[in-house]
């Protein structure tokens, strides 16, 4: 696996501030953690292993859901904190 990622990973850059150092600083830098989790659980278990088949399962789901969730975070505003 060339680029380790997993969900414990991308869990625990969540839980980050957003003025933390490794923290998401966009949507983008999210989604880009999460589609190797399941490249890399494809490359080390094989067709017909039930962990490869449930990372397949998992992937689809997670393909139509952020597919219709992107557009509407697209149209969300960033909280403006100096408005107040």
């Amino acid at each position: 696996v060339k680029q380790p990622m997993d969900f414990g990973t991308v869990r625990a850059t969540l839980f980050k501030l957003p003025d933390q150092p490794g923290s998401y600083k966009s949507v983008s830098g999210f989604s880009k953690d999460v589609n190797p989790c399941f490249a890399n659980v494809l490359k080390v278990w094989g067709e017909g292993d039930a962990i490869a088949d449930a990372a397949r399962r998992l992937q689809a789901w997670w393909i139509e859901r952020w597919g219709q969730t992107v557009p509407k975070l697209m149209k969300m505003k960033a909280d403006d904190d100096d408005e107040e």
